[in-house]
């Protein structure tokens, strides 16, 4: 799910009073994939050329070269509480679908076509992911001489799961520049990360909308202990268009439509008759290593 998904937790206290559908549309692909067009494969070359294109003018780009670039399309529901995304990926329909309160967080992949689904308890996944750090870190001098034959860009991505890059805080500008995408009224961010360039087009209408998008950031704010530092730095509003450049990869995203909806409490439960997979094992040992 990375880079497709929006960020999932809940601070205490925010709840948003509307429920609402929101349509998105996504696309990743290896960066080289823009060389020929961009007249280049660094991140500043490929921005350039992204900066001023939709999705669907890349999409269809891309088809000329490429025999069609797959773009994947999320149905995003939220409630008071409750999240839902529906997606098909690699052919497979998948839900996710999230449970939260001040206090905690509970998360579900349903697979429809095995007609299974997997339960992930976000305290759990943090546990979890403090004895993945530790395992990697009392790794160190073996993941370093590994690191050694590792392309620039895999290398810094293991330096920094492992800590051992210190990462420059993001540079957030707005540039002035507005136009109207999909019927929203947004205006213009360009942010630079170690590695990365990002546009945002951001729009202030429908503001429920940042409350429940808040709301998921802190979720994973929480999880991985970082705050998003881009958000705080947009004071108000929503992405429509988020566009990433960097790590050999480049990730598009588009929102289409949001509509205020009503829906059941039951399209946000597992379905009926389906069977739950068991995490706890991986949860408890991620690395298959014996406690001794």
């Amino acid at each position: 799910m990375k880079n497709v998904f929006f960020l999932l937790i809940v601070g205490t206290g925010l709840i948003w009073a509307q429920s609402f559908e929101l349509i998105q549309n996504s696309l990743t692909i290896k960066s080289e994939a823009f060389q020929h067009e961009a007249g280049g494969s660094t991140p500043e070359k490929i921005m350039a050329y992204l900066a001023d294109r939709s999705l669907d003018d890349v999409r269809a780009n891309l088809a000329h070269s490429q025999n069609g670039a797959p773009v994947s399309k999320q149905i995003i529901r939220f409630i008071p509480g409750k999240f839902r995304m529906d997606m098909t990926e690699k052919g497979e329909k998948l839900s996710y679908l999230m449970h939260y309160d001040g206090a905690s967080a509970r998360a579900y992949v349903v697979r429809w076509g095995a007609r299974q689904y997997m339960t992930i308890d976000m305290n759990k996944m943090k546990q979890m992911q403090a004895r993945m750090k530790s395992a990697l870190a009392g790794r160190s001098e073996q993941m370093k001489a590994m690191m050694k034959n590792l392309p620039p860009e895999s290398r810094a991505q293991m330096e920094k799961m492992l800590g051992m890059r210190k990462e420059s805080p993001p540079v957030v500008k707005k540039t002035g520049r507005d136009r109207n995408i999909n019927g929203f009224h947004c205006v213009e961010y360009r942010i630079k990360e170690d590695n990365k360039l990002e546009q945002y087009w951001i729009t202030e209408e429908k503001p429920f909308v940042r409350k429940a998008f808040e709301q998921l950031i802190r979720l994973f704010s929480a999880l991985d202990r970082k705050k998003d530092l881009v958000m705080e730095q947009i004071p108000s509003g929503w992405p429509v268009v988020n566009k990433q450049v960097g790590q050999g990869f480049v990730t598009l995203s588009e929102i289409t439509s949001v509509t205020q909806k009503s829906f059941s409490e039951t399209d946000f439960n597992p379905p009926a008759g389906f069977k739950e997979q068991n995490m706890d094992m991986l949860m408890n040992n991620p690395f298959g290593t014996t406690e001794q």
